[in-house]
């Protein structure tokens, strides 16, 4: 094969690639992005994290949702001290770091 024949595989493979990433490429770039949410959720597992406790409201909403989602108990209260005490206790308790 000569040099010319080479670069024409060559520029077609590149095409061929470059075609294929407009339609699936993007949705795989998307699939793959991680928000803050889910690196959280994934700290908290990685330490035998089981249970939340926390307050409900409008700004914690979606995480809330997305821990419950991903197995993890959520215990909510009316008043930030109780949440304190509850973790605290569950955490002397379960010898595991109180969230």
């Amino acid at each position: 094969m000569n040099d010319a024949t080479t670069r024409k595989q060559g520029t077609a493979a590149a095409a061929a690639d470059t075609s294929n990433a407009g339609s699936g490429g993007e949705s795989d770039r998307l699939a793959q992005e991680t928000d803050g949410f889910q690196l959280v959720i994934d700290a908290l597992k990685l330490n035998g994290i089981d249970t939340i406790f926390g307050l409900p409201g409008i700004p914690i909403t979606d995480l809330t949702r997305k821990l419950q989602r991903a197995g993890l108990r959520v215990i909510s209260f009316r008043h930030e001290q109780n949440a304190g005490y509850a973790a605290s206790i569950a955490g002397f308790m379960t010898g595991k770091p109180g969230i």
